[in-house]
């Protein structure tokens, strides 16, 4: 298995008690597949609380533009920890992607200041697209882990 987005548990904390969207994209946060054969198999943060959901994006210059698929919760647990939830997201060839987390519920999610170019977006749900309300240097401690798939033709 691979990963993109930042394994490392932060170690700033950020709680958050209201729905919101963060997109945090930039040097190391996102990936781009050099074949049409991988598969998000596990959405994974390191927090605490009661849930948030996580969302892939595609993204272009820069933005988070397209979300593959409808945002999935995971249930956070009392203590921080690192907790995951499945997916199956194919993600294809020349396109870009990030991660995204919304809908926190009593959520505390770890972070570190990152230079570079993380992009964030607020708002009351993670939408289908969006665009950037702005840089900021988080790197929240969540990624996506994922596969290579072999298909082969008879």
């Amino acid at each position: 298995m691979a990963t993109f987005g930042y394994t490392t548990i932060g170690s700033n904390v950020n709680t958050f008690n209201t729905p919101g969207s963060l997109c945090l994209i930039g040097s190391g946060l996102i990936y781009s597949p050099s074949s049409n054969f991988n598969r998000a198999t596990k959405l994974w943060i390191y927090g605490s609380g009661t849930s948030v959901q996580l969302a892939i994006y595609t993204i272009v210059a820069g933005v988070a533009v397209n979300r593959l698929a409808a945002g999935v919760t995971v249930n956070l647990p009392a203590s921080a920890a690192w907790t995951s939830v499945d997916v199956n997201q194919t993600l294809i060839n020349g396109n870009t992607y990030g991660l995204a987390m919304g809908y926190p519920n009593n959520a505390t999610v770890y972070r570190d200041l990152l230079t570079g170019n993380q992009r964030d977006h607020c708002a009351t749900d993670l939408p289908s697209s969006w665009t950037s309300d702005g840089v900021s240097s988080n790197a929240y401690s969540w990624y996506v882990e994922y596969e290579t798939v072999r298909s082969y033709f008879l």
